[in-house]
């Protein structure tokens, strides 16, 4: 509760110490409002610079994607979409919102909460389906592992198919249609994860470390970027687990705002690794066309000496002849 006390004046506060006393705190806590205020702000402010570094990173993306027209720029520009995306709903609200957008007086920014979970669920599979194909494109499936193309391209083409039928569910059925056919919607989440992140997960990473060995420079970076996508699943019941044990879980800026933090720093280290894995890919394949470059210059210039001798011989045998 906040009871506003002006300047130069007391007040009494009364309170309930029996068995109806809901408050789990043995002790008042008093600051000055106008403080109070300034930490409300800052963590306003904490969120902002956050996501203007993710701003940032996307524009960045956009830009390289539409500069050069090669396919692991325009899947990154896409990951990383869907990934902001998912955090802007995840930590997001509308008190926040309305700081910067509408009075926040008087009109409130208001989310259907069930609605965003739908829409931050979507988000996070398509996250993980566009890093799942910027991963299949960045170990070059077709030309390293041809024998894995056709079992990729099926396990692929049943999680879409999965993947598609748990979308309409979730954006046709109500809460009450949700849990009725919750059996059916295990199943259809027991089978994408068995799939998308079981099968799949296993033969990239397995495909990763052994573009390492044979020695990719792309590989490493995929490698790390892969295991922080692992580990970002599990950071948040871990962190809240541990707020939940070791600090006073009420605590905005330790249970939120912390949580946020770590989540747009795995996003921004992620992008990072993905961001140096396309550019070490790139400069292999463009050494690769040199390199094929010059080797087809020096066949071609072998050729012409060839040529050159034969004529030459063949000159010097019909002055012979002559």
């Amino acid at each position: 509760d906040t009871i506003l006390i002006s300047k130069n004046e007391s007040t009494t506060l009364l309170r309930c110490v029996g068995q109806n006393n809901f408050s789990t705190e043995s002790s008042l806590r008093l600051s000055e409002h106008q403080a109070e205020l300034e930490i409300d702000r800052f963590l306003l402010y904490f969120q902002g610079v956050g996501f203007g570094a993710l701003a940032a990173f996307l524009i960045l993306a956009f830009y390289t994607a539409t500069l050069n027209k090669e396919k692991s720029n325009l899947l990154f520009f896409i990951w990383l979409l869907f990934g902001i995306t998912r955090i802007l709903m995840q930590d997001i609200d509308g008190d926040r919102l309305s700081e910067f957008f509408i009075n926040n007086e008087t009109n409130k920014f208001n989310t259907n909460s069930f609605q965003s979970d739908i829409i931050s669920g979507v988000l996070f599979h398509l996250t993980h389906f566009s890093f799942v194909v910027l991963a299949y494109h960045l170990i070059d499936v077709d030309k390293n592992f041809p024998k894995w193309k056709k079992p990729f391209a099926i396990t692929l083409l049943i999680s879409v198919i999965l993947l598609i039928a748990l979308f309409y569910a979730l954006l046709k059925f109500t809460v009450s249609d949700l849990n009725s056919s919750s059996g059916i919607m295990d199943v259809i989440l027991s089978s994408y994860f068995i799939i998308a992140f079981g099968i799949i997960g296993v033969g990239l990473i397995a495909g990763t470390i052994t573009l390492i060995f044979r020695r990719r420079p792309q590989a490493i970076y995929l490698l790390l970027c892969e295991l922080l996508m692992i580990s970002s699943g599990f950071i948040t019941p871990i962190l809240h687990t541990f707020f939940e044990t070791s600090f006073n879980y009420n605590d905005n800026f330790l249970s939120v705002d912390l949580v946020f933090l770590i989540r747009v720093g795995l996003l921004m280290t992620q992008a990072l690794l993905l961001n140096l894995s396309i550019i070490r890919r790139m400069n292999y394949l463009q050494a690769e066309v040199i390199e094929i470059t010059n080797q087809n210059r020096q066949i071609l210039a072998e050729q012409n000496q060839m040529l050159e001798i034969k004529v030459k011989e063949r000159t010097h045998e019909l002055h012979l002849e002559s």
